[in-house]
């Protein structure tokens, strides 16, 4: 399918982080492209990055909603109240 719309050159990178596999990044050219060491390893960055990035995002869909704390007397808490980490 992608080669009848005019792509030659397709490089595939997986996005995990350790075990956990959340996807696939597709990088596809529409010329020829002879890909270097340099290249596929800028490729597996950003595949790392992008699952990184998910996996934050998933903990932090995790984490209950920040509520207010009661202040101290002695003022606002350094981390302004909220109490999620």
């Amino acid at each position: 399918m992608l080669l009848a719309s005019g792509c030659y050159t397709l490089l595939m990178v997986p996005l995990t982080v350790d075990e956990e596999r959340y996807g696939a990044l597709l990088l596809y050219f529409v010329d020829e492209v002879e890909l270097d060491e340099a290249d596929l390893t800028l490729a597996m960055l950003f595949g790392r990055k992008a699952a990184c990035g998910i996996e934050s995002a998933l903990a932090w869909q995790a984490c209950p909603p920040p509520t207010l704390a009661t202040e101290p007397a002695g003022g606002p808490s350094p981390r302004n109240g909220r109490m999620c980490p």
